[in-house]
C-alpha cells in the first residue's frame, strides 16, 4: 500500500452529437465507484462528470496522475469510445462522430502515466465502441488495463454500463470473507480483481484483460488501519514488548521440626542409709571351774582332738561392735560393714 495513491472516476452521460445516445448510468456509476474505493490505498480520489472538452478531460487526468506520482493510479471511465486505427479514443461531451474530434486518445494517456512515473495502477474501461472494430492496442506498461469493451448498441448501452458497474461495486464493497478466494495475503490486487470480474460480470457486459504488468496494483487492503496522530500521519508501530522473564524464586522447604528432647532420665533414688547395728549387750562368760586332777591312773587311750567350735553368735556380735565404725563413716563403709556382717552370719550358720 502506497501513501500517494490517487484515483479518478470519469462518467460521460451527455453528448452534443445526436449520434451518441445519452448514458445516465455512466455519471451515476462514476460517483459510486469513487465512493467505494479504499481511501487508505487511494487518499486522493476525484470524480469528473461530463467533461466539456478533450482539453478538460486531459487536464484532470494529468492532475490525478501527478498526485499518484511514483505510486498507484486508478482510472475508471464510463461512456462511449471511438476508434482511430488501433488506438482507443475516450469521448467527452463535445465529441463528434465525424472525424472523431474532441477525444482523448489512449496513447496520450499512456505517455502521461509514463512521464509521471506511475509505479502500479489499474485502468477500468466500461465503454462501447463502433461496430466492426477490432481489439484495440491498450498497452499499459506498469498499469493493468481491463474492463468491458462492447459493440455499440443504442438500445442496451445504458443497461450494459449499469450491469458492469454493479459487478465492480460488489468486489469493492463486499467483506473479505465473501471474496476471500480472490485475495492474496489479505489484499485484493489487480490480478484478483480481474479474476473476480471475469467470473461475475454479466453476459451483456463481458470482462476482458488487455494489459497485465508484472507487479499487480493493490486495490483493497483488509489489514487493520494504523492509528493516526493529531496531524493525520500514521503513528509508528509500538515496539514489540520484550517478554519479562520473572526470576524463579526457590521457596525454601520448611524443615521438619526437631524431635522434642527426650525427657530427662529420672535421677536414681538415693541408696537408703543402712540402719546402725543395734548394740548387743556383752554377756559375761561363766567362769571356768578348775577341775581337780585325777589320781594317777592308767593313761587313757589317745583320742582325736576335739574340733574347735566356731564362736557363738554373741561373740560375733561383740566382735562387730568392737569394730563398728564411727557415725561419720561414709555410706560405702556402712554397706561394706553390713555385707561383712551378713557373710559372717552365713559362715556361722554353715559351720554350725
Amino acid at each position: 500500500m502506497t501513501a500517494n495513491g490517487a484515483a479518478l472516476c470519469v462518467g460521460v452521460s451527455k453528448y452534443n452529437d445526436r449520434g451518441l445516445v445519452p448514458l445516465p448510468e455512466a455519471a451515476v456509476s462514476a460517483r459510486e465507484i469513487q465512493k467505494a474505493l479504499d481511501t487508505r490505498v487511494f487518499p486522493a480520489t476525484a470524480t469528473i462528470v461530463d467533461p466539456g472538452s478533450n482539453g478538460d478531460l486531459f487536464l484532470r487526468l494529468q492532475k490525478a496522475a501527478g498526485e499518484a506520482r511514483g505510486g498507484t493510479f486508478v482510472l475508471y471511465f464510463a461512456g462511449h469510445a471511438l476508434r482511430r486505427g488501433g488506438d482507443l479514443l475516450l469521448t467527452t461531451r463535445d465529441t463528434e462522430l465525424e472525424g472523431t474530434k474532441g477525444c482523448v486518445p489512449w496513447s496520450d494517456v499512456r505517455g502521461m502515466l509514463k512521464r509521471e512515473g506511475i509505479a502500479t495502477g489499474v485502468v477500468l474501461l466500461n465503454v462501447d465502441q463502433p461496430a466492426g472494430s477490432s481489439r484495440p492496442q491498450l498497452d499499459g506498461g506498469s498499469v493493468a488495463v481491463m474492463g468491458s469493451l462492447r459493440t455499440y448498441d443504442a438500445g442496451g448501452a445504458n443497461a450494459s454500463i449499469r450491469g458492469y458497474a454493479d459487478a465492480l461495486l460488489a468486489v469493492l464493497q463486499r467483506p473479505a470473507a465473501e471474496i476471500e478466494s480472490f485475495l492474496t495475503d489479505g489484499v485484493l490486487d489487480a490480478e484478483g480483481l480481474h479474476k473476480y470480474l471475469a467470473e461475475k460480470a454479466p453476459a451483456s457486459a463481458p470482462h476482458a484483460s488487455f494489459s497485465k504488468p508484472d507487479r499487480p496494483a493493490v486495490i483493497r487492503d483488509f489489514a487493520p488501519p494504523a492509528a493516526l496522530s493529531m496531524r493525520g500521519s500514521a503513528l509508528p508501530s509500538p515496539p514489540t514488548p520484550t517478554p519479562v522473564v520473572k526470576p524463579v524464586v526457590e521457596v525454601p522447604v520448611a524443615a521438619a521440626p526437631p524431635p522434642p528432647p527426650p525427657p530427662p532420665a529420672p535421677e536414681p533414688a538415693p541408696e537408703p542409709t543402712p540402719a546402725p547395728a543395734p548394740e548387743v549387750e556383752h554377756e559375761p562368760e561363766p567362769p571356768v571351774e578348775a577341775k581337780a586332777e585325777p589320781e594317777a591312773a592308767a593313761p587313757a587311750p589317745a583320742s582325736e582332738p576335739e574340733p574347735v567350735s566356731p564362736p557363738k553368735p554373741a561373740a560375733a556380735r561383740a566382735l562387730a561392735l568392737e569394730h563398728r565404725p564411727p557415725q561419720s563413716t561414709s555410706m560405702l563403709t556402712y554397706a561394706l560393714l553390713a555385707a561383712a556382717a551378713i557373710v559372717a552370719a552365713i559362715v556361722y550358720a554353715l559351720l554350725r
